[in-house]
């Protein structure tokens, strides 16, 4: 059964609603001294609330000053039917005491679990909400949401609410701090750690620690988490000393470490499990641990972790031989094989050789050798890949150079390159020419050219080497760019590996010209390579100024001026001219790339000239017209080649 209220029990039951409600003013401040502010209505509705939503905004002053309860939460909202009589039997439901608008206010803003700033902030009162912080009311509310970063018109926005926030955070602050509730200090941290002021976040959380006021889970893990978001490295120190326990909620939510946070967490938390007094929550805990700093590339403070798990392992068996252990202690700080080999994966991903090669000697999983191999070629790990090659067989490495996918790093293919030559120099290696093949394919490729070199000549004098078909593979991969080392390298690999066919050098050539390397293309005409009109018009299409040059001291380009036209390999036409051909589309004018230019004049200078066609065959009814590049513009006229004067 619902209790409904007369209007005359109402009266006599809550007197201060009833002044405030009629605008009496004498009583209302006769019953201060009362003691009634201290009174709420059903459903906690307190005094304060009241006044907010009635607007007597001035009364807020005196009714704190009077005890009104600032913390109290409605636990009943508009929609319930004791809220609905009750405000009925106030008369706020009626239209001759209340205004329209206060009523609608009425109907909306009481919401179950609100307090008395969550009730000003969603009126707006931001005089009255820095009052109520003044006088100690709960911060929760304002830090209900976030701030956006941008323009924003969602209901849910609390943009702006933060002249609030701020407002709080500046009014504890100095002597005001001390004297702020217990329970106020956590939330004041939150609040200075979100608006990103490190040191007043700090300076909440060592008055909380002064006072031995401990901070919740939820807020702690929140700070803390926030804090090593923003790289807020004290704050972040001091949660980890103060409430150690948030730091696995940390490593949990958070896989990437801002670098000036991690160089002083993760040694730290290192020292605190080695001497002891970093309690580990759940046995997965300890691999997290290591995880995160490898991912944070702190990789001494994981092999610290890993060196004092093994060090305990190591005496609890000594110990065993002489007195019975205690399963459970045993097992606290051990690490399955499992875990090796998960933090082993890692390791090798992250670029942190000294840890992988430890996880290795503690019993990681070999089966998993393969798939760790590759990580650690990628990411530049000789000695990663030495210790697998060694341990595991040389079968590995060479099953990674003939699988296609991502390159192997520069260094990896240096220093493997290099221990196979020691071995083959010192007569324990029996190198094939497919060994040989598989790794100077992949040097070329990754522009390793010194050890690979030294290698194919060690090989040469055992009568090993590159086949034909790897030489021109080895070969394709030098032609990216025109340096000293990739020409030496090419040199070797015509010297040494065998013969190439007149095909395989054309091939080549074509493809130096169309990388403008001259040093490269001398190489390959001395090799054998024909000069033909394919090589001439790709140096011309390419604008490879060096090489056009180099062609031109070998005596005019071939050219085939026998038609006016050619199609491309890739669609469409171009001129037989080279000179047209420069001058046709696909040279940008607006550019600061001169090679165009360069190979213009490179053929001016050795006496070629623009092509004069004659005897253009049009089609029926056509005129003739004058066009800077007919294949462009006028690309219907030329139904047929046709012939040329040059």
């Amino acid at each position: 059964m619902v209790r409904k209220h007369s209007r005359a029990s109402f009266e006599d039951e809550f007197p201060l609603y009833h002044a405030l409600i009629v605008g009496n003013a004498a009583a209302v401040a006769a019953l201060y001294a009362a003691g009634e502010a201290a009174k709420c209505g059903p459903g906690n509705l307190s005094v304060l609330m009241l006044a907010l939503l009635l607007h007597k905004d001035e009364q807020l002053p005196q009714l704190i000053a009077a005890g009104a309860p600032l913390d109290v939460a409605l636990t009943l909202g508009s929609t319930d039917v004791q809220m609905q009589n009750w405000l009925a039997a106030a008369q706020l439901t009626d239209s001759a005491v209340v205004r329209q608008e206060v009523r609608a206010v009425l109907q909306e803003k009481l919401k179950l679990g609100h307090c008395v700033l969550d009730l000003a902030l969603s009126l707006n009162k931001w005089e009255q909400a820095e009052l109520l912080v003044a006088a100690g009311a709960d911060l929760q509310p304002l830090l209900q949401g976030q701030p956006c970063t941008g323009w924003c018109e969602s209901d849910t926005c609390t943009c702006d609410r933060q002249p609030v926030r701020q407002y709080a955070v500046l009014h504890y602050s100095g002597e005001r701090l001390h004297a702020a509730p217990a329970a106020r200090l956590g939330q004041l941290a939150m609040l200075a750690v979100l608006d990103a002021q490190p040191e007043p976040c700090l300076a909440a959380l060592r008055a909380a620690a002064d006072r031995g006021v401990q901070l919740s889970t939820i807020t702690a893990a929140a700070v803390l988490a926030h804090a090593a978001y923003d790289a807020q490295v004290d704050v972040v120190m001091h949660m980890v000393q103060h409430s150690p326990g948030s730091v696995w909620g940390l490593l949990r939510g958070i896989d990437y470490f801002r670098h000036a946070v991690a160089e002083v967490l993760f040694p730290h938390l290192a020292q605190l499990f080695v001497t002891g007094t970093l309690e580990v929550e759940l046995q997965r805990s300890l691999p997290l641990l290591v995880k995160r700093a490898l991912q944070a590339s702190q990789p001494i403070a994981a092999f610290t972790v890993l060196h004092a798990v093994a060090e305990s392992q190591r005496e609890r068996q000594q110990l065993q031989q002489h007195q019975e252990v205690e399963e459970e202690e045993q097992q606290q700080l051990m690490l399955s094989a499992e875990d090796l080999t998960r933090l082993l994966h890692c390791a090798a991903a992250t670029g942190h050789p000294a840890v992988a090669l430890h996880l290795l000697q503690r019993g990681a999983d070999v089966w998993q050798a393969f798939s760790i191999l590759q990580a650690a070629a990628q990411e530049g790990q000789p000695a990663v890949v030495m210790y697998l090659t060694e341990h595991f067989g040389s079968e590995l490495w060479w099953r990674l150079l003939s699988e296609t996918g991502p390159a192997i790093h520069k260094i990896v293919l240096h220093d493997v390159a290099a221990h196979l030559l020691g071995q083959l120099t010192a007569g324990t290696l029996q190198l094939d020419s497919t060994h040989l093949g598989l790794l100077v394919v992949r040097a070329a490729a990754c522009e390793e050219a010194q050890a690979s070199a030294a290698l194919m000549q060690a090989a040469a004098k055992q009568q090993v080497q590159l086949t034909s078909q790897d030489t021109f593979r080895a070969l394709s991969n030098c032609m990216k760019e025109e340096r000293a080392g990739l020409v030496n390298f090419a040199k070797h690999l015509l010297h040494l590996g065998a013969p190439l066919t007149t095909a395989q050098l054309c091939e080549l050539a074509r493809r130096a010209a169309s990388f403008d390397q001259a040093a490269s293309l001398r190489l390959l005409f001395e090799a054998g390579a024909l000069l033909d009109t394919r090589l001439a018009g790709i140096a011309v299409r390419s604008y490879s100024a060096v090489c056009v040059a180099l062609l031109l001291k070998l005596g005019p380009l071939p050219v085939d001026l026998s038609a006016v036209w050619f199609e491309q390999p890739g669609g469409g036409r171009q001129y037989t001219c080279p000179v047209l051909r420069v001058l046709r589309v696909g040279w940008n004018r607006n550019t600061i790339d001169t090679s165009p230019l360069r190979t213009l004049e490179a053929l001016l200078a050795a006496g070629h000239k623009p092509t004069v066609y004659h005897i253009v065959r049009l089609e029926p009814g056509a005129q003739p017209v004058a066009a800077f590049d007919p294949l462009i513009e006028r690309p219907l006229d030329f139904c047929s080649n046709s012939g040329a004067n040059g």
